[in-house]
């Protein structure tokens, strides 16, 4: 309100003097008959022009104050928070305005440097039914022998796969740009392991859909011995499994979230206990290291290549059966 009135006082005193311009203008006033008699008074002129620029740095430094309150200069790391979401996180994007904690006087700031995100596995909550297994080849070679004695090829194959994975975040703690959500494992909802560069790509944050994507290589170096009149097909195939539902994630904040209002520093928990009288997230708690623990959710959706078998169907030449070798 102080930098509202300063500029609005600026305007008036500006607006007053363009009147009374006006007004000698319009009486034909001449205004240098005001000046004449002070033309051979040097100090008085010198006098006067120190006194209107005192008065112009004045008006200048208060209003340098109404725009900028007197805050400790801070560096790009801390988090700028908007008065009316203060300390409730975002964990349910509960929006609080001043009234709710009067205690706060200025808009708190948030220093995430010296904080770290561990994550614990990925708790599916879509059930056996969301989960989806299936094959297919990706590649197929034919060796045949005519003749009457066994022939041996040497075989190599190698062929490429993607594993996508997709999280959409409905709920989590607020994540900023310098914090990095870290996996220590990451598995598939049947318990298959992913590769540990898919959990790397997955740096979370509400609201935002994050995909990651894994090339994998299936490379095999064999040989197949073809029996006389044998034809034997040789197929590379994998085994993808698809899901798509919900999930959740238990996270640990290691280090303290440093919350500052003006210079002064409040603890970030006790802030949230005292100013707000409610635990936003079923799932936020303190364990015995005093480290943060909250829940997030989200929905999911993955498709993860599995591994890989390489099968030689065998078929006597002339004939229609076909058997497995593999």
């Amino acid at each position: 309100m102080a930098g509202v009135s300063a500029v609005l006082c600026s305007i008036i005193f500006l607006l007053i003097c363009i009147y009374m311009l006006f007004v000698m203008w319009v009486m034909s006033i001449d205004v240098t008959a005001f000046l004449r008699p002070l033309q051979n008074n040097e100090a008085i002129l010198n006098v006067g022009l120190i006194v209107v620029g005192l008065m112009l740095m004045c008006i200048g430094s208060r209003c340098s104050r109404c725009r900028h309150p007197d805050d400790e200069v801070l560096p790009d790391c801390y988090e700028d928070v908007d008065g009316s979401v203060i300390l409730d996180f975002d964990m349910l994007a509960t929006v609080m305005t001043k009234k709710d904690f009067p205690q706060i006087k200025r808009r708190p700031k948030f220093d995430w440097r010296n904080v770290q995100v561990v994550c614990d596995p990925l708790i599916y909550k879509g059930g056996a039914d969301a989960i989806k297994r299936s094959s297919r080849v990706l590649y197929t070679r034919a060796y045949t022998n005519p003749g009457k004695t066994a022939v041996t090829h040497p075989v190599h194959i190698c062929r490429a796969t993607v594993s996508t994975v997709e999280v959409f975040i409905l709920r989590t703690f607020v994540i900023n740009k310098v914090m990095r959500m870290q996996f220590g494992s990451m598995k598939s909802a049947s318990g298959a392991n992913f590769d540990p560069e898919i959990a790397e790509k997955l740096n979370l944050q509400k609201g935002l859909i994050r995909t990651a994507h894994f090339d994998q290589n299936w490379e095999v170096h064999t040989e197949v011995s073809v029996p006389p009149n044998t034809k034997i097909t040789i197929q590379l195939e994998v085994e993808e499994e698809i899901y798509e539902g919900e999930f959740e994630l238990l996270s640990k904040m290691i280090g303290n979230v440093r919350v500052l209002e003006g210079k002064k520093e409040i603890d970030a928990w006790s802030s949230l206990r005292d100013f707000t009288s409610v635990v936003c997230n079923e799932g936020l708690s303190k364990d015995e290291d005093g480290h943060l623990n909250y829940l997030s959710r989200g929905i999911i959706k993955y498709l993860f290549v599995l591994g890989h078998t390489v099968n030689m169907l065998e078929k006597p030449l002339g004939k229609k059966q076909e058997r497995n070798t593999n």
